[in-house]
């Protein structure tokens, strides 16, 4: 069969449309080149936001078992595309073994729910480096609906998780902190609402911690409580200044002081304010105490007559009791901001300053003296007890002093003295006068012994020898017995025994020393009555008087003995 030959026409138009096919192809092989470029464009944007962002993205391929990976996911994986091994056992393997199994729980069920998979874990890369990973994927699906692939992401958080390690870190040893300080601490927003409670004694909750957290102080408060605490709420948020609250609150069943401080807090994006508030019923009891203490100490110090006041360091009172006022003829109101130096005489000011300043936490008390000038212009003495108070650093903060009017005794004081100074002058002329007589006395013993040589001298060379010559001369018995009596006497008067017994015992009679005198040399009662002309009762008697002069009376001592004794 011959084919039909064309004509000119028919070619000419053939022509026609292969010139305008020719076009097309040439137009759209350069649209096919642009878009080509913007593919290479928008794939070096991809890489290099993969890269600035840690991220990458896949595809697996269910039938084939086959996976994809970006530049990006071969960086995070820290491995080489040309030899790293992609296949999902491959990948396991490179899971950190403690996350593998969960990796595979939250695939196996991503698959069985047609969900997608949004999940963390480790990776261990070749180098021995822990990289954590987050990877999101969607499960891929055929017409009739069978799971055929995951595309996902991979996206590298060490960073940010080490970051969140940190931050929890630093969170939990704030909040350790935070529960441990015996203080309340809360987070409230404006509205009232518990953002987070912090405290390590629950009792100064009005109810438990995870029953306050998002609810509103007027859910938990009684409403007249909750209001008061909203408006200091209101307060601080619009100044935007610390705040300082005392406040009462039941809590733990008691009811309970509160010393509270409100700042304004920036908490989760949102304005709130940090409540800080310490538990001051204790210090309220106290001050209550204090008070009640104060106002009997008070009367206690008012009723009495010894002087009372307290001042600062610089000697400005801050009390004075009646007595001190009475005595400056003042009020207490005219004295309480006054300065007391100028009361006390010029010439004792810089000494009690010293003595108030010698003051220290080891020794806080002491004593002085200072006389004052009244408001006559009589000098009176004042004696103080002084005691100072200190505050942590060990400084003085405030005196008190106690003290009593001693004008009387400084004036008795120097009466005393003047007489005491009289006194010693006159001691001192009897000890001059003493010692004169003591001269005298001297003298005069010196004088007694040199008439007592003088007349035993006399006695021997004057007397003695003419009573020799009569006992040689013719007498009768009658004369020589005076004469033996004249002769003994005399040697008795020169004997040192007479002396002594004499001076000793002065009580002795003349005839008692005689008898003495005699009993010592050996006389009988009889034979010393008959020398003595006088009746042995009498010489018995004698005896018994010189006995009880010589202090041996009812004595069992031999008196010969002992007057031969006093001889010796």
């Amino acid at each position: 069969m011959k084919k039909e030959k064309k004509t000119r026409g028919q070619l000419i138009g053939e022509l026609a449309k292969l010139r305008q096919r020719i076009a097309e192809l040439e137009k759209a092989k350069v649209e096919l080149e642009r878009a080509e470029e913007q593919l290479r464009q928008t794939k070096e944007v991809f890489a290099r936001a993969e890269q600035i962002g840690r991220f990458g993205h896949w595809y697996r391929d269910f039938a084939e078992n086959k996976a994809t990976w970006s530049e990006g996911t071969y960086r995070i994986f820290s491995g080489d595309p040309e030899q790293l091994d992609i296949s999902y056992e491959a990948f396991l393997a490179l899971v950190h073994p403690s996350d593998r199994e969960l990796l595979k729980s939250a695939v196996e069920a991503a698959l069985a729910e047609g969900e997608g998979l949004d999940t963390e874990y480790r990776i261990i890369r070749p180098d021995g480096t822990v990289r954590n990973i987050h990877s999101f994927a969607k499960v891929r699906f055929d017409k009739s609906g069978k799971p055929v692939g995951l595309d996902g992401t991979v996206h590298d958080i060490t960073e940010r998780k080490q970051a969140e390690d940190v931050l929890k870190q630093s969170e939990q040893r704030f909040r350790a902190v935070l529960e441990a300080v015996p203080d309340l601490m809360l987070i409230l927003d404006a509205e009232g609402r518990y953002r987070e409670v912090f405290t390590s004694d629950s009792d100064l909750l009005y109810a438990p911690a995870d029953q306050l957290l998002d609810k509103t102080i007027y859910d938990v408060l009684p409403p007249e409580d909750a209001q008061q605490i909203q408006e200091i709420i209101d307060r601080v948020l619009a100044e935007g200044e610390l705040q300082k609250y005392d406040y009462v609150l039941k809590t733990g069943g008691i009811e309970r002081w509160f010393a509270g401080r409100v700042t304004k807090f920036r908490f989760q994006n949102s304005d709130c304010v940090l409540w800080c508030a310490r538990d001051s019923t204790e210090r309220k009891q106290m001050e209550a105490a204090l008070g009640e203490s104060e106002e009997r100490y008070r009367g206690i110090v008012e009723t009495q007559t010894e002087l009372v006041c307290r001042f600062l360091p610089d000697g400005t009172l801050t009390f004075v009791n009646d007595a001190i006022c009475k005595l400056l003829g003042e009020r207490r109101e005219e004295l309480i901001g006054k300065n007391f130096y100028p009361y006390i005489h010029p010439d004792d000011r810089q000494k009690t300053r010293k003595n108030l300043e010698s003051l220290s936490k080891e020794n806080p008390l002491g004593t002085n003296e200072e006389r004052v000038i009244m408001p006559d212009g009589e000098v009176h003495w004042w004696q103080w007890i002084n005691q100072a108070f200190f505050d942590e650093q060990g400084s003085i903060v405030e005196l008190q002093s106690v003290g009593r009017d001693i004008t009387k005794r400084r004036k008795a004081e120097d009466s005393l003295r003047k007489s005491e100074a009289e006194l010693a002058a006159q001691s001192r002329h009897l000890e001059e006068v003493n010692a004169a007589l003591k001269v005298l006395l001297k003298q005069r013993e010196d004088d007694k012994a040199d008439l007592e040589q003088r007349l035993h001298a006399n006695v021997k060379e004057l007397v003695l020898p003419y009573v020799e010559k009569l006992k040689n001369s013719r007498l009768h018995s009658d004369q020589m017995t005076l004469v033996g009596i004249l002769e003994s006497n005399m040697k008795e008067i020169v004997s040192p025994f007479v002396t002594k017994l004499s001076s000793r015992f002065l009580s002795l009679t003349p005839t008692e020393i005689q008898v003495a005198s005699l009993i010592k040399d050996g006389k009988t009662s009889k034979e010393i009555a008959s020398l003595l002309n006088a009746s042995e009762n009498t010489v018995r008697s004698h005896r018994t008087h010189i006995r009880s002069k010589l202090g041996i009376k009812n004595k069992k001592v031999n008196m010969r003995s002992y007057l031969k004794s006093l001889h010796d």
